[in-house]
């Protein structure tokens, strides 16, 4: 196999908690050298999201220096300058305080592609005030647009904005290296987790769409939900189209429901959202989850049963796409989500320990033993 598609990048993360590790996660898996350089206190999310903190920072370095400290600042700097990207994700000003921000970065590493990350832009009326992934949600509009009728409200289970900001920054991370190739210029990336996650929910906006006809039910289709079944466990059927509504009706001994106004097509359906849905409780939940499996093995009906995290894993379907590796004997990674022919992605390693790598990088930067041994004492590194 080839090298990594990004065997010859480095990158330096100064980024803390989800969205800017996951970014340079996805970077890592593609063969980057990722350095993350933390406080002596290290990245709040290895106590306070262990799971997270696992996830998103496998396969990188950890440098953990004292950036307020002169000396901290300068190792910062000699590192950065050897660095092709930046990423960061503190407040805006935070870096430019630091000495560490792009107008300083790029004048003695005028190549640099520079990626901050933030809940709210650089610029902008909220650009300094804090939050986390359920406030951009709900400034972006995500939480007004119900995913259910029952529940218009509902929060996702995992931080989509943190995650749709570090897929988004990566991938615009790679096209500003990609255009350094044309042009040996550098660039600087304003990535804000509320616009990523407005940009998710215009397939929802219906007002942008200038037409005659509007949708008259904000929720989605009563048919295209999550219902219990009988024995307690939980079916996921999305019957969306009329064809696979039909195919349904016929295949659970509903045939009077196709002759039914309220039921027949997609848009009584939504009409009469709330008979609807009533039916179709009831219907699940007369059978259990293993009977439904049954009737609907055979179909070309899009249906799953739901499954907790930890049952995924031990699944035939992440088994042949062999989604999961176990690294130790007390983790298991998920392996970057994207299977390539002939190009190699690396295998997940466990994230560093804390400054686990500070000694290395220092030598390579051209410290000795004596002066890191120093500079470890008046506490400037870790």
């Amino acid at each position: 196999m080839a090298l990594p598609y990004l065997h010859d990048i480095m990158v330096a993360d100064f980024s803390q908690w989800l969205p800017g590790a996951y970014c340079t996660r996805l970077m890592a898996d593609l063969g980057a050298t990722v350095i993350k350089i933390e406080p002596l206190y290290g990245d709040p999310a290895r106590e306070e999201l262990p799971a997270a903190f696992w996830m998103a920072n496998s396969g990188k370095y950890s440098v953990a220096v004292n950036l307020k400290l002169g000396e901290g600042l300068h190792i910062a700097k000699e590192l950065v300058e050897r660095c092709d990207v930046v990423v960061e994700g503190f407040r805006p000003g935070v870096m430019d305080r630091l000495g560490l921000g792009y107008d300083v970065v790029s004048i003695f590493n005028p190549d640099i592609v520079y990626c901050s990350l933030t809940g709210f832009g650089q610029t902008g009326p909220l650009r300094n005030r804090a939050g986390h992934d359920l406030n951009y949600l709900a400034m972006a509009g995500v939480l007004e647009i119900p995913g259910d009728m029952e529940n218009t409200q509902a929060r996702p289970g995992i931080p989509v904005a943190d995650l749709a900001a570090g897929t988004c920054a990566a991938f615009t991370i790679l096209a500003a290296l990609r255009q350094r190739d044309v042009t040996g210029e550098g660039d600087f990336l304003d990535v804000a987790m509320t616009d990523v996650a407005a940009s998710w929910a215009a397939t929802r906006m219906e007002f942008l769409v200038n037409v005659e006809k509007q949708y008259e039910y904000r929720h989605l289709s009563p048919t295209n939900r999550v219902f219990d079944t009988q024995d307690g466990r939980k079916l996921a059927l999305a019957l969306v189209e009329d064809t696979f509504w039909r195919d349904f009706c016929t295949r659970a001994g509903q045939e009077q429901w196709l002759l039914d106004d309220r039921f027949r097509t997609s848009s009584l359906r939504r009409k009469h959202a709330s008979e609807v849905l009533a039916a179709m409780k009831n219907l699940i939940a007369s059978r259990p989850l293993s009977e439904w499996e049954r009737i609907l093995q055979s179909s070309d009906l899009p249906w799953c049963r739901v499954n907790d995290p930890k049952d995924l894993s031990t699944d035939e379907y992440s088994n042949q796409r062999k989604l999961f590796k176990a690294v130790n004997a007390n983790y298991t990674m998920v392996l970057y989500p994207v299977i390539t022919r002939t190009t190699a992605i690396k295998e997940p390693t466990p994230p560093p320990n804390l400054g686990g790598d500070t000694t290395q990088v220092l030598m390579d930067l051209g410290y000795d033993d004596l002066s890191i041994a120093d500079l470890r004492s008046r506490q400037v590194i870790k």
